[in-house]
């Protein structure tokens, strides 16, 4: 891969990564959907105006396959950045109130705030959601629900000029995944999970979105709507797939994997040592508690 490495690019170089939310106080900002309880009243909860709530999504579980569509019926986040001037006769301000009330407003994270409440105020949604935390699965979504991540994942922004169907096609490949496997920090312990920072995220080797032909973009788009069909599976299933497969050498093939008979040979030897990589991680718990 050496010789080719020169038209490779960082992945903060195509996109910036931004950490997922923060709240500071978990128990106000997440609430069931469409529902809060006020914080010291066992009463019925009362229903905060939607416009004030927003989906929020908190990790690879909860996504099983690469295209978001829509917002799961789990959790939203109370999300406010009015001024309470501004919220008079509202039951979000109430809902602000009773927080204060229970202290949350005095929390280091909270107060750090000019508005204690207000987490995004300056915050989209992201147009790809990667993950923090890997097990067996590898995954990153298109955000077409609009969704919001909460800090075990994070927020993908492609730069001007690179499409987001695109980078997302590159990020789902096994190559990005072997990349992050051989970076990223592994989690101590009895857990069998890859702990991917933002710093190694954003060194994930790449090709440049803008420089690919408009062909090969295509291919790789249509590719990537046949992995959108169905769920991710765990490593061991997928590198089984024929349409993964076609992604993964696509991607090889951007990378300058020009002849055939080379790609199949590289993808043969990517797929058993990322596999390799990940059977190791998930031996290593049993080991510890031996």
């Amino acid at each position: 891969l050496s010789k080719r490495s020169n038209g490779l690019l960082a992945l903060g170089a195509v996109a910036s990564v931004r950490r997922g939310i923060t709240t500071g106080a978990n128990e106000f900002f997440y609430l069931k959907q469409g529902r809060a309880a006020s914080h010291r009243d066992k009463r019925p909860p009362s229903t905060i105006e939607s416009r004030f709530l927003s989906p929020v999504i908190f990790s690879l579980k909860e996504i099983p396959g690469i295209l978001i569509t829509e917002a799961g019926a789990g959790k939203v986040f109370f999300n406010c950045s009015l001024k309470p001037a501004e919220l008079s006769g509202t039951r979000a301000l109430s809902y602000i109130r009773s927080g204060e009330r229970a202290g949350y407003h005095l929390r280091p994270t909270c107060s750090s705030r000019e508005l204690w409440y207000s987490v995004v105020s300056d915050r989209k949604p992201a147009p790809l959601i990667f993950p923090s935390k890997v097990g067996e699965r590898w995954l990153v979504a298109l955000n077409r629900a609009r969704v919001f991540e909460d800090k075990k994942l994070y927020g993908v922004f492609p730069a001007r000029g690179v499409s987001a169907t695109v980078l997302a096609a590159l990020l789902n490949s096994t190559w990005a995944r072997y990349y992050a496997e051989v970076t990223c920090r592994q989690m101590t312990g009895a857990q069998a999970i890859a702990d991917i920072d933002v710093a190694v995220a954003e060194r994930i080797l790449l090709p440049d979105p803008r420089e690919l032909s408009s062909a090969i973009k295509k291919r790789l788009e249509a590719a990537l709507g046949e992995l959108a069909r169905r769920p991710v599976y765990s490593i061991f299933e997928e590198v089984k797939r024929a349409d993964r497969r076609i992604l993964d050498a696509l991607t090889l093939e951007a990378i300058g994997f020009g002849e055939r008979s080379e790609r199949e040979d590289f993808l043969d030897r990517l797929y058993e040592a990322v596999t390799e990589l990940v059977r190791a991680r998930l031996a290593k718990p049993q080991l510890i508690s031996r």
